[in-house]
């Protein structure tokens, strides 16, 4: 982490900061209430107008190379509240964001905020079921992802999940649920509207017809957003993260690295064909799931690096790079499922190429990853293990 001068209080709350307060803030206070607090400025961080409020101890609130305008914010006890770089929110009216029950917001870098838009992420009262006696409205954290534009009059209420490169339109409810990339979503409730949008941050006020024209048409990929499961940030587990970390200084050192030093473009990419097809759909893809099986894979490998003596003495680093690159994309698809049961993948029987994609698992490739999957069962020997790859290659090619 960049290291940062900090100012700090008798009650252990810290404010980091590069630049001297007074040039950072203008008509804007900053209180703490509680003990071991974190406000963290990064360089070109601005505070015009805006408020922020440590109620509580050990909370963390990280404002990146962004300009609030207006800003309202509340944290209590073990609250995160991030937001990243280039948002822009706009300096005619409020915008508040208040934090509760050791739960977060987080907001991404280049989005557009409109007016008089609000963030809750707790209820905050009790609600609890007449027969079980069990509490039913557990508070839960927000995240709006990158390049979202959000319109005037937006309410975001807790468990809401806005994905980069989406649009909220004008006095939405957003709530409870996914809203996925590159789709425009409006109402109250807030539903998907339209897919397959991008949208550029220009304001159109004050153009004449000739710059109307000229920005007609679009040709760019810079604001399509893709779901990539080496890039994407799990929001369940960013909670279940920061619930173990009980001190601001452990979340600030964790936010930094996870969110702040993270450029990936797709980190907070979902996008809504995820969702599972209808009972009429015909589904194809088997080929694929199996080519994206483990066996599949770590034989692939061992052929490639079967070629040179070098290949084998890098092989055994590079079946365990890839082995745990497939255990965290097993881990992404299962939280997916649990925070949307959509994302279920359907049984491989189902597709209609399912018999065709049989046949690649009599190919050289999955036999052999297979057969180096059971042989290391009961754990292995890394540095005899190109020589056990070798044999099973030759024993394979000798069967055949």
């Amino acid at each position: 982490m960049k290291r940062q001068e900090f100012t700090q209080d008798e009650k252990g709350n810290r404010i980091y900061h590069s630049k001297a307060l007074d040039e950072i803030q203008t008509n804007s206070n900053i209180v703490f209430k509680g003990h071991n607090n974190i406000l963290y400025l990064s360089e070109n961080a601005k505070l015009n107008n805006t408020n922020i409020t440590f109620s509580g101890d050990n909370a963390l609130i990280f404002i990146g190379n962004s300009i609030l305008n207006k800003v309202e914010i509340t944290a209590c006890n073990n609250n995160v509240c991030y937001i990243g770089n280039k948002n822009y929110f706009n300096p005619g009216s409020p915008k508040s964001l208040s934090l509760s029950e050791r739960k977060h917001i987080i907001i991404g870098d280049n989005c557009l905020f409109s007016h008089n838009i609000w963030f809750r992420i707790a209820d905050p009262h009790l609600i609890y079921d007449n027969q079980t006696y069990q509490r039913i409205n557990p508070s839960k954290s927000i995240i709006i992802g990158d390049h979202v534009w959000v319109g005037q009059d937006v309410a975001f209420l807790k468990g809401a999940f806005v994905c980069s490169g989406s649009i909220i339109g004008a006095r939405s409810l957003v709530s409870g649920k996914i809203y996925y990339s590159n789709t425009i979503n409006a109402g109250n409730p807030c539903k998907e509207r339209k897919r397959n949008i991008f949208w550029t941050g220009e304001c159109v006020h004050n153009w004449d017809l000739k710059t109307t024209l000229a920005h007609n048409l679009k040709k760019t990929e810079d604001f399509k957003f893709s779901f990539n499961a080496m890039e994407f940030l799990d929001p369940q587990i960013i909670d279940e993260t920061l619930e173990n970390l009980p001190l601001a200084t452990q979340k600030l050192e964790y936010i930094y690295k996870t969110l702040y030093a993270n450029k990936s473009k797709n980190r907070f990419a979902l996008n809504s064909f995820f969702n599972m097809p209808t009972q009429t759909t015909i589904f194809y893809g088997a080929k694929e799931r199996i080519t994206q099986q483990l066996a599949y894979r770590l034989g692939k490998i061992c052929i490639e690096n079967s070629k040179s003596f070098k290949g084998y003495i890098k092989l055994p680093f590079k079946l365990l790079n890839e082995t745990r690159s497939y255990r965290r994309e097993k881990e992404i698809q299962k939280a997916l499922v649990k925070l949307n049961p959509t994302f279920s993948l359907p049984k491989l029987e189902e597709y209609a190429d399912y018999n065709e994609a049989l046949k690649l698992k009599e190919h050289l490739s999955y036999k052999l990853g297979l057969a180096l999957i059971e042989a290391n069962n009961g754990g292995g020997d890394i540095i005899r293990l190109p020589l056990k790859i070798y044999r099973l290659i030759r024993d394979f090619k000798n069967s055949h």
